[in-house]
């Protein structure tokens, strides 16, 4: 069993599912154990999270076992180019330090999926280093727009890993 904050995953090679009776609905015999295991426990569960398969979404990345691949989906991706172009399409030429902060940790989750990228993501981090006024405007200079331009189109370009 694996586990991330509050999602768990695992491998089981039985293919039999079982009903799950709360749920009214039928999963890995597993899966079903540990459920169990949290409702003697207390420990509260959602039907929408009890996913099973060999592609799953964890932290929002598709894993899918049978590809042997992580990647993000179309919706994910296209959503961290919007966030990307609204970064730069400030008015101003300036954006927050807390905005520069919240951009660059998303595109380091990106990176999970997409580790070629990482050399679009340094110029953030030395256009931010030593700042620390969170409202501060800092300006996007060329630097950064051509990193930020050339991660989003290659993010469609890439496989994942």
């Amino acid at each position: 069993l694996f586990h991330y904050i509050d999602d768990a995953n695992g491998y089981d090679d039985n293919p039999d599912l079982v009903l799950y009776e709360p749920y009214d609905a039928y999963y890995p015999e597993k899966q079903v154990q540990l459920l169990k295991l949290w409702d003697e426990l207390g420990i509260p569960h959602q039907k929408s999270k009890q996913v099973f398969g060999s592609a799953l979404d964890i932290i929002g990345l598709r894993v899918d076992a049978e590809a042997m691949r992580i990647t993000m989906s179309s919706e994910r991706r296209e959503e961290l180019k919007r966030g990307i172009a609204v970064f730069l399409e400030a008015k101003s030429r300036s954006q927050p330090l807390v905005e520069w902060q919240r951009l660059a940790g998303w595109m380091q989750w990106a990176l999970n999926a997409y580790p070629l990228l990482r050399p679009a993501v340094t110029p953030l981090y030395h256009k931010i280093a030593g700042k620390t006024f969170k409202k501060a405007p800092i300006m996007i200079n060329r630097e950064v727009r051509h990193a930020l331009d050339w991660f989003s189109h290659r993010l469609d370009l890439t496989d994942g890993v």
